[in-house]
């Protein structure tokens, strides 16, 4: 069996890692929180569960008696709809073959790490958040300390604005349009000087949190959990078992790994352009 026990640094900032055997005691002060201020759309009050610095937005049970919802893609939905918030993962094992899909703003938490089990069944199926509208054209120069972005065999346009431009693995805001070879980024560029580089435009996903799961038996080649396009992640207490890809993680920014375990599978932790 192979495991990988995931220990990270500088920019994805902390790791630690959690032994096998430690998967039967996987329950911190943080897990036995309970729900607070969570409403169903059907108007049932989950008030009564109130746990002091809780508040979910929507809550996933297998037989719905806990909880508004059995599908956590329709709790996703919900929640976006509502402009994002918290999710609630009740305890049991969810047997799943879709992509479930997050997007910006959404934080779920399982009840029990250990014991909160979203098993794909050797299907493509996984976690993934991805942000829109990609353009990574050619190649681009940046001086330190200026808000000047030239390209050379790209094609800018101005729909481009608003959108945001990763260099040196911080995304930047682009706020004018100059001409298909030159952008302007809101604020000075940081980091050091750029000549024919590599970058990406996307519009991001932020604050994406995923948190107190087992996430097992994907056979996806992009993960069990996949980021890409992404800024402001969070992954704490995750138990990655038999994915071909535990964690993958591309052209994304401002990582925060916690308590990361892959054990089995062909690769525990994938991260390119981040």
């Amino acid at each position: 069996m192979n495991r990988d026990d995931i220990g990270i640094s500088s920019n994805l900032r902390h790791a630690t890692s959690l032994s096998q055997r430690a998967r039967d005691t996987y329950i911190t002060a943080v897990e036995k929180d309970t729900i607070s201020n969570a409403i169903r759309p059907g108007g049932v009050d989950y008030s009564h569960l109130k746990s002091p610095g809780r508040d979910f937005t929507a809550v996933v049970s297998l037989n719905r008696s806990g909880g508004a919802f059995d599908k956590i893609q329709d709790a996703i939905n919900y929640v976006n709809n509502l402009g994002g918030g918290r999710i609630f993962i009740r305890n049991g094992t969810y047997y799943l073959s879709d992509i479930i899909n997050v997007p910006a703003n959404i934080r779920i938490t399982g009840e029990i790490g250990a014991t909160t089990v979203l098993d794909f069944q050797n299907t493509t199926g996984h976690f993934q958040s991805i942000g829109a509208d990609a353009y990574s054209d050619g190649t681009i120069s940046i001086t330190k300390n200026t808000s000047a972005v030239t390209g050379s065999g790209t094609t800018f346009t101005s729909a481009m604005v608003g959108q945001h431009i990763l260099l040196e693995e911080a995304w930047y805001l682009i706020t004018v349009f100059n001409s298909a070879t030159s952008l302007t980024i809101d604020g000075p560029y940081s980091s050091r000087t750029l000549a024919a580089h590599a970058y990406a435009i996307a519009t991001i996903n932020t604050d994406v949190t995923i948190e107190n799961l087992t996430i097992q038996n994907s056979t996806s080649a992009t993960g069990g959990i996949y980021f890409r396009y992404c800024n402001d992640l969070s992954i704490d207490n995750i138990l990655a078992i038999n994915n071909t890809i535990g964690v993958n993680v591309d052209t994304s920014a401002n990582i925060l790994f916690n308590s990361l375990t892959t054990i089995g599978g062909v690769t525990g932790l994938q991260i390119t352009n981040s």
